[in-house]
């Protein structure tokens, strides 16, 4: 039974032929030319899905993955995470390079630990605040500083916030 499976930098477009491989836990899916991921929601004991880099549609099938517990959805021009809400099981999720702005729908993950939100256009890091599990995020290339009131209310809470690294455009 196989239940980890990297198909990293495949050119892959179609991966419909996942469907019955429902006992796989760990999954990469990294640089491909995946549009379509709706056969993933049947792959009910994944744990850990990475998939950067991919035209991906519609993230709404990952909905289905209420076991997962890391989600890397990296360099995906993502700019709604709505789908991310019933994902209460998440402990550590990235996000980096996307296009997203909006990320109210983070507040529900009560068991987020690690969370990376590089590089995109968050301006509200608000929602941030009601995660009490929070250990350490990433927020560089947003609209934030060292003084924003956030950062020091998150710090303050114990989270180490990095928001130095890779270029950035913070203001």
């Amino acid at each position: 039974k196989l239940k980890t499976l990297s198909l990293y930098d495949n050119e892959l477009e179609d991966v419909s032929f996942l469907k019955p491989l429902v006992q796989l836990n760990w999954l990469c899916l990294n640089y491909n030319q995946i549009s379509d991921i709706s056969s993933l929601a049947h792959l009910q004991n994944l744990d850990f899905l990475w998939s950067n880099d991919n035209p991906v549609l519609d993230y709404a099938p990952l909905q289905e993955l209420s076991n997962l517990t890391k989600l890397t959805l990296e360099e995906n021009k993502i700019t709604d995470i709505s789908f991310l809400q019933k994902m209460t099981k998440l402990e550590s999720l990235y996000l980096e390079d996307n296009e997203i702005e909006d990320i109210s729908v983070l507040q529900y993950l009560t068991q987020l630990k690690t969370l990376w939100l590089s590089n995109n256009k968050i301006i509200d890091f608000g929602p941030l605040l009601k995660l009490s599990q929070l250990q350490t995020i990433r927020i560089d290339g947003n609209l934030v500083t060292e003084e924003d009131k956030v950062v020091k209310q998150l710090r303050a809470q114990g989270v180490k916030v990095i928001l130095e690294g890779r270029s950035c455009s913070i203001k």
